[in-house]
């Protein structure tokens, strides 16, 4: 017994002169080149972000901080041919930290948590095998800061992200996961007035309340349960599916949208009376639009079909009573 504690004192006091040796003589510099080497070499996509790391250094004795980190995107380049700013996100300060037990079992079990986008976020990667196991908080995210959510609207927005997210991925695809996303966007206000929307309108800003997203995820194909907003201006309804893929911006999309302004928005000011039409009065300027026309709906509603990748959605109007909301059967059947 002397012996074998002998001998497990020795692999101990191996492990942790190890270790430690690794954290005091990590050069960091190098470390930091690797890691922006590495992130921007898979940026593959048709809008590439670039990342740059202000600063780099160990964290506790299995873990790395990042500090003002810096992701830029392309300049874009509008219907007109007219080239405009290249995005640009920063995260404040990015920690992550590795299980050293976990690692000498053979798996890979990391936390990480960071502040960014103006609010926080934290989480768990753990991997054994093919099987991957991802879990997400968010806590009062800038919504108009996140590079995903802008890229797939490509609409200005402004409000306050919180949630959480459970992903578990069997062999390691996206194809193949399953767990569940539940999503509050509070203060949700869409559009500046500026911004055009499609490439055809500059809408004055839309106050539209809350919006909730609850969403399941099963074999890869991810069920919106609910995808609603119901604010001062404007209700807004999305239903449908999204089969997910590597990268996420590929996932392909079949849903519905649906919304309506409300008289309150309506009669905001002379620009959106012109724009949308007072209630009961002559059409407004968007419905002079052949596509917006057809996708108004008998009930007020715009109703529209949303395919493809999400970073080239396609809307395409739902003419008549393939827009309102007993449709979801028939959405259902294509789906099928």
């Amino acid at each position: 017994m002397r012996r074998v504690l002998r001998y497990l004192g020795f692999a101990a006091f191996y492990s942790v002169a190890l270790t430690a040796g690794l954290y005091l003589t990590l050069p960091t510099e190098r470390a930091k080149v690797a890691l922006e080497t590495e992130f921007n070499a898979r940026q593959d996509g048709e809008n590439p972000l670039t990342m740059k790391i202000g600063e780099l250094d160990t964290y506790w004795l299995s873990g790395l901080e990042l500090k003002d980190v810096e992701l830029t995107g392309q300049p874009t380049v509008d219907a007109d041919g007219k080239v405009g700013k290249a995005e640009r996100y920063l995260i404040d300060a990015a920690r992550v930290r590795a299980s050293i037990l976990s690692a000498v079992t053979g798996g890979l079990s990391v936390g990480f948590d960071a502040e960014a986008f103006s609010g926080t976020l934290d989480g768990t990667y753990k991997a054994e095998g093919e099987s991957k196991d991802i879990r997400i908080s968010l806590q009062d995210l800038a919504a108009g800061e996140l590079p995903m959510l802008q890229r797939t609207t490509g609409i200005p927005m402004q409000g306050t992200l919180s949630g959480e997210v459970e992903l578990t991925l069997p062999t390691g695809k996206l194809s193949e996961s399953e767990g569940s996303v539940e999503l509050t966007v509070s203060g949700l206000r869409v559009a500046d007035g500026k911004t055009k929307i499609r490439d055809t309108l500059a809408l004055p800003e839309i106050n539209a309340g809350t919006l909730r997203l609850r969403a399941e995820i099963k074999a890869g194909s991810l069920t919106i349960q609910e995808l609603k907003c119901d604010g001062k201006d404007i209700t807004v309804i999305v239903e449908g599916k999204v089969r997910l893929r590597d990268p996420v911006e590929s996932s392909l999309a079949e849903m519905t949208l649906r919304y309506q302004f409300k008289d309150a928005y309506r009669s905001k000011n002379e620009m959106t009376e012109a724009l949308l039409g007072k209630e009961g009065g002559p059409p407004g300027v968007l419905d002079l639009d052949p596509s917006v026309r057809r996708a108004k709906q008998p009930d007020g509603f715009y109703a529209w079909r949303l395919s493809g990748p999400l970073s080239k959605l396609k809307f395409d109007p739902l003419s008549g009573a393939a827009g309102r909301a007993p449709a979801r059967q028939g959405l259902r059947n294509r789906l099928r």
